[in-house]
């Protein structure tokens, strides 16, 4: 098979075209990137079967000149140039995944469902970590459930690297600003409704090596997909929080609440004009690395169900744990973004994904084969049901590990 990934330059996208390079079943993969200097560094870095070439994504045409030939493509660039891409993918009859849509591209992106369609194409759109693995977690638990009601969406990070760099950042701090200032959109009683950034503050008792961490409300994808998959069995609520590292959380919250999330020009001096977005882009990007820090991590991923079985309520929780990997020389959330797109992007390819479309992970990627996959990149999923405990019927917790 071969594979595009667009933006394969990009921090997570770098680690997606190594999980490729890995891979006996991938013959040939193109690293697509507006830094051709960089594109070209990866592909060197990953092996024969690698090549690199600049493409400005945002550019239809040039796209489909880049992609034409390809049996998918990855697209790990902004989620502003998602649309561009897939009429690109639909053009040239090439699936399509990608890492994210922040919530409203990911709804413009679902109306081309009946397109890909009819071009007998899929196109398994939020396919990072979260969203992504997650709406699979999701999936294992409403697949054995008669009805679902509320589906809670949690992302705990934990970070314990041992460096002398002032600041470092998981994923693009311009996602990051705007997950910090944008209006998150949740799925309540049915329907889609607005909070304020970093609301809804709660404690959730992750697994180890986390523990407890304080969650709030983010924009994210995972609402705007759920609710289309399963609102026949009756899912009313989805909402979605993150708990970022504590010091982490209040350096970036401050930036924020200061402006530097801005994508509207102020005059830094006389007669020029920067957006404090952009400004504090390149600042970040200039901080030097510490090439001796220690990389200690988590990234947990959590899907809470709570539905009926057979008449009685039942609730999973299913989790998913990566942490630092030494095969792969990454972080948790490199490995936890960059890798689910390449094991999705083969799985379409070498048809153990059959449905065809514009839909979340939720819709047709098989669980267990895809939690087959992440085990064998040191990813591992974990399984809590519960269900009231009575003295007709005593059921405890079945805690087991799927793979």
């Amino acid at each position: 098979m071969k594979i595009v990934v667009l933006g394969g330059a990009g921090q997570m996208s770098s680690l997606t075209v190594n999980d490729l390079a890995r891979s006996e079943d991938v013959k040939e993969i193109l690293v697509a990137d507006f830094n051709y200097e960089k594109a070209k560094a990866v592909a060197s870095k990953n092996g024969l079967k690698c090549k690199a070439v600049f493409c400005d994504a945002f550019d239809v045409e040039q796209v489909r000149k880049t992609i034409r030939g390809y049996d998918c493509v990855i697209n790990g660039c902004t989620y502003k140039v998602n649309l561009y891409v897939m009429k690109a993918c639909l053009k040239e009859k090439i699936h399509y995944t990608d890492l994210g849509g922040l919530f409203h591209v990911t709804l413009e992106q679902m109306k081309l469902d009946q397109e890909f369609k009819d071009a007998g194409l899929t196109a398994v759109l939020s396919m990072g970590g979260t969203p992504g693995t997650i709406n699979i977690l999701a999936r294992y638990a409403v697949d054995r459930l008669d009805t679902v009601e509320t589906i809670n969406v949690l992302n705990g990070c934990g970070d314990w690297t041992e460096t002398n760099e002032v600041f470092s950042v998981p994923y693009s701090i311009k996602t990051i600003m705007e997950e910090f200032t944008m209006r998150p959109v949740e799925y309540i009683n049915g329907k889609h409704v607005d909070v304020d950034p970093r609301s809804g503050l709660e404690l959730i008792d992750f697994p180890l090596p986390l523990g407890p961490a304080y969650a709030y409300h983010t924009i994210h994808s995972e609402p705007a997909t759920m609710p289309q998959a399963w609102k026949g069995k009756g899912l009313k609520n989805v909402l979605f929080k993150l708990a970022l590292p504590q010091d982490f959380h209040d350096k970036v919250a401050f930036l924020a609440d200061i402006g530097f999330a801005s994508q509207d020009e102020i005059e830094v001096v006389e007669g020029i004009k920067l957006k404090p977005a952009d400004m504090l882009n390149a600042v970040i990007q200039n901080i030097p690395k510490d090439s001796n820090a220690v990389v200690k991590d988590c990234d947990i991923l959590r899907a809470e169900v709570i539905g009926t079985k057979d008449g009685k309520s039942v609730k999973y929780t299913v989790d998913s744990i990566a942490r630092e990997n030494k095969k792969f020389n990454c972080s948790s959330t490199e490995l936890n973004t960059g890798a689910p797109p390449s094991i999705v992007a083969q799985m379409i390819v070498r048809g153990d994904v059959t449905e065809r479309g514009a839909f979340g992970a939720e819709r047709g990627v098989n669980p267990e084969i895809f939690f087959k996959e992440l085990s064998k990149r040191d990813m591992y999923v974990y399984v809590n049901m519960e269900t009231p405990i009575s003295i007709d019927n005593f059921e405890p917790i079945n805690a087991q590990k799927i793979i």
